[in-house]
């Protein structure tokens, strides 16, 4: 089959010299190595395809490049014939390669050229009498090349009166920095790009660089310890807003900053332990945020510009109160507005809200973790990235069809603008969370378990059984699939899949026998997850009822017969055989690990350390405990309790640090210092006590660039 002959596949009509595959009137292009791989599959029809045939193929057999490259351009096609209904045209054969589900068949039994009132106008070739092979395919194109003269003679007329399809969308890089370049936005003109920039253990701070000389240096706009993140320019490109945090304690401003002259203004505090995100509104009157939830379910704000010295002012909900917003975005002409809600870690989605109404309606299903959005210059698509199983993608979603496409770019992350011109920025986050270890008798760095393009997640070890729990996407249905939960040994080898939900899971912890597993979990079509438990044994999974929708991170008692939960501030037991409830903590708790019947530990929120809570009899006795000081443990879930010791990462100026406390002589001791960002400190730590080693989610540092890609 030649690389040029146009063919059919189920109703889909692929033209390889014009990148294009149509059905009736709906069409789209896709780009050069999608359609390369779709031409090979069908060439080799109906033998299977494995990868290294495909990356000989088409990547020259460039390994390195390909793997990722591949799974990426799978991804690409499948997304592209979901538009046409034909999902499950490419079959994955597991360890195996790819084939085609239905026979190619060079072009159908007649190719209509529509006239402009969609009549036929002319008909072309007649096709092969069935399915080809490779041999008969090249025999039968070349028998009727007159055949394709006269089809390119109609298919060029058409194109002429219709007007030639766009290029295929351009991608360019803007930054070249070390560091960390994030968080672009652009001024209305297209002119200048404002960013924040980070290099290794310092502070982040605003850059400003002008995108009509790319050669120039970028000017410096803030000077300050802190993080500056996040900014947003006034429509007249005068005013820049933006967040700063403190890395170590999360003290939280937002700013005002004049570009001509760098006058500087603080407008308000905003929420210690949650990112923030900024929107102006069309008319440039109010500055919108996203902050903590208020007892009436508000969790977002606005500042008047307009007054002297603005106050924040909540904005009202009446739909999807119990879940915090997080990211705002303002439709150009101010009819609507598009924000992220997070229900926890396991769910965010977008949503359209009317300022008028006050209402909202759902637009995404199935997310959870959106990071960015933007608008297109029309206000008719929306434009968002999202962080699933581990990679970073982007998406262009009608608002008034709802149709969705991918962004054919790996490693989107917080698009935050969009010109006039319909160029898109954003940056560039390669880091794929990974599997490793420090090891406690010699601890100097991380060694890793796992490496690849594959995520990776909350690592969980059981001493008697000696093998680990981990969450990955590594044997997915499709290569943008669900995670799911994994065995292996202490090596990560002999692994075996253990549930195959595909929506998301959490938090997963060995029951202290090591018959089960407890996690939390959500399917893609639902907006409320479930506790979940495991019989390892068997694979039966069972969701307890707790009556609640949205949980938090839970743990097992000591006997196994309960689990400890966060409800609404406080701790509860919740009796796995009967589903009673009792409230064990005295005051505020987020999470709690009870490694024997003793008692349990646990936090109350970030920059409150960690308490101990003794028990008698199941039931509180006495006054909880503090057994690391706030000041040396500021964080909520980064941590880990054995009948011995505890393990805990402590965010510092220069990255992250692994600490170890003794409790039978109540000595600490640091064991490494991690790169900023190579650790998420919400993440599963996990003890190997016989090898000594503390094993936790990591990610290679990544290189974080700015990037512009054309809106078709």
């Amino acid at each position: 089959m030649s690389a040029e002959t146009p063919f059919c596949l189920a109703d889909i009509h692929v033209v390889p010299l014009t990148l294009t595959l149509s059905q009736g009137t709906a069409s789209q292009q896709i780009q050069q190595k999608p359609m390369e791989v779709l031409c090979y599959l069908a060439s080799q029809y109906p033998a299977l395809v494995t990868r290294e045939q495909l990356i000989d193929a088409v990547w020259d057999g460039n390994v390195y490049v390909g793997e990722k490259a591949l799974t990426n351009t799978i991804w690409q096609l499948r997304q592209a014939l979901t538009a046409f209904g034909q999902a499950e045209l490419i079959a994955t054969v597991r360890k195996k390669g790819y084939r085609l589900q239905q026979a190619p068949v060079v072009m159908p039994l007649s190719v209509q050229i529509p006239s402009a009132d969609h009549s036929v106008v002319a008909t072309v070739a007649s096709p092969p009498p069935t399915s080809l092979g490779k041999a008969q395919w090249l025999h039968w194109s070349g028998w009727h090349w007159s055949g394709w003269i006269v089809a390119v003679v109609i298919l060029c007329g058409s194109l002429l009166y219709w007007g030639w399809p766009a290029a295929a969308p351009s991608l360019s890089q803007v930054t070249r920095q070390q560091g960390w370049s994030m968080f672009p936005t652009v001024t209305p003109d297209g002119r200048y790009l404002v960013y924040s920039w980070q290099q290794f253990g310092q502070p982040a701070d605003l850059f400003l660089r002008d995108l009509q000389q790319p050669d120039s240096a970028a000017r410096q706009l803030t000077f300050t310890p802190l993080d500056e993140l996040r900014p947003v320019i006034s429509s007249d490109g005068q005013t820049l807003y933006y967040s700063s945090k403190s890395p170590l304690d999360g003290r939280c401003q937002i700013h005002q900053l004049a570009l001509q002259t760098l006058q500087e203004q603080t407008l308000q505090t905003c929420g210690r332990h949650n990112d923030i995100y900024l929107e102006l509104s069309a008319d440039n009157r109010y500055l919108y945020f996203n902050g903590s939830r208020d007892a009436q379910g508000r969790s977002w704000y606005r500042l008047d510009l307009q007054q002297t010295t603005p106050k924040a002012e909540a904005m009202s909900c009446h739909d999807n109160c119990e879940q915090r917003v997080r990211d705002i975005a303002v439709q150009p002409n101010g009819s609507f507005i598009a924000l992220t809600r997070r229900a926890n870690r396991l769910s965010e989605e977008v949503f359209l809200y009317d300022p008028q109404t006050g209402r909202e309606r759902q637009l995404t299903s199935g997310q959870s973790d959106i990071r960015g959005m933007a608008w297109s210059p029309d206000g008719r698509q929306l434009i968002y990235s999202t962080e699933n199983n581990g990679r970073s993608l982007g998406f262009v979603l009608d608002i008034h069809s709802g149709k969705q496409s991918a962004i054919p770019v790996d490693d989107v992350s917080f698009v935050s603008r969009v010109t006039a011109d319909r160029q898109l920025y954003f940056h560039r986050d390669s880091s794929v969370p990974q599997l490793g270890y420090v090891p406690l008798h010699t601890a100097s760095a991380v060694f890793p378990l796992s490496a690849g393009d594959l995520s990776y997640q909350a690592p969980d070890f059981h001493q008697r059984r000696q093998q680990l729990i981990y969450i990955s996407n590594e044997n997915s249905a499709n290569e943008n699939g669900s995670s799911e939960l994994w065995l292996a040994d202490r090596q990560l080898l002999q692994k075996q899949q253990l549930t195959r939900l595909n929506g998301v899971i959490k938090y997963p912890r060995w029951s202290h026998r090591g018959d089960r597993v407890l996690f939390v979990s959500r399917s893609a079509n639902s907006l409320h997850d479930r506790l979940t438990i495991l019989d390892v044994a068997t694979g039966k999974l069972s969701f307890p009822d707790t009556g609640i929708q949205v949980h938090g991170r839970p743990g097992w008692t000591a006997d196994d017969r309960a689990v400890l939960l966060p409800v609404q501030g406080k701790l509860i037991r919740f009796d796995l055989q009967n589903g009673q409830k009792a409230t064990i903590s005295q005051g505020s708790g987020n999470y709690a690990q009870m490694p024997d019947e003793r008692g349990f530990y646990y936090t109350k929120g970030r920059g409150q350390g960690i308490w101990w809570q003794a028990l008698q009899q199941g039931k509180p006795a006495g006054a909880p405990v503090q057994v690391i000081s706030g000041d040396a443990y500021s964080e909520s879930y980064s941590w880990l309790a054995t009948p011995t010791q505890i393990f805990y990462l402590q965010a510092v100026k220069d990255g992250v640090e692994v600490w170890v406390k003794q409790l039978a002589d109540q000595q600490q001791r640091r064991l490494v210092v991690l790169p900023a960002g190579q650790t998420d400190l919400a993440a599963n730590l996990a003890y190997d006590e016989a090898a000594q080693r503390l094993l936790l989610q990591y990610s290679p540092v990544p290189k974080i660039d700015i990037w512009q890609w054309q809106l078709p």
